[in-house]
Formats: C-alpha cells, sequence, structure tokens
C-alpha cells in the first residue's frame, strides 16, 4: 500500500505535468505517418495495409508454416506408431 501512494505521489501523470518531450526528427515523422495509416479505418487488415511487400512478407510466412507442419506431422506419426522389431 505504502508502494503505491510514493509511486503515485512521484509519478509524473499523477501531478499533471508533462510525461516527456516529442521528438521532431524526420525518423519519428515517419513512425508517426505509419502508426496512422495502421489505425486508419480503411476495410483492410493490418498485413494489407502496406501493399505488395507486406503481402508477400505474408504469404512466405504462412508458406514457411505450412511447410514446417508436414516434417512435424510426419515425426509425430513416426513417434505415435514406431516400428516393431
Amino acid at each position: 500500500m505504502l508502494s503505491r501512494i510514493c509511486a503515485r505521489r512521484f509519478s509524473a501523470a499523477a501531478s499533471g505535468q508533462s510525461s516527456g518531450i516529442v521528438p521532431s526528427t524526420p525518423r519519428y515523422k515517419r513512425i508517426q505517418d505509419l502508426q496512422n495509416a495502421f489505425c486508419r479505418d480503411d476495410g483492410l487488415l493490418v498485413w494489407q495495409k502496406m501493399g505488395t511487400k507486406d503481402k508477400g512478407m505474408y504469404y512466405v510466412t504462412m508458406l514457411a508454416t505450412v511447410f514446417g507442419f508436414v516434417p512435424a506431422l510426419g515425426t509425430i506419426l513416426k513417434m505415435s506408431f514406431p516400428k516393431k522389431e
């Protein structure tokens, strides 16, 4: 209980002060633009918002997942039904 009181008392948010300085560099502006693009309500899923590059990366990931599942399934089957000696 005492730790909560101390944390609340010393926090900047509780006292109404600003919690930091917003940078004005071009890199930070690019991050803000990307956040705005992802938050835009245009009916697209996140992996569809940035065009063909992101779509390609999504499909490569899905293919890797499928091709990784096949050997895993084979290993499970091999372990489930061992050869009798």
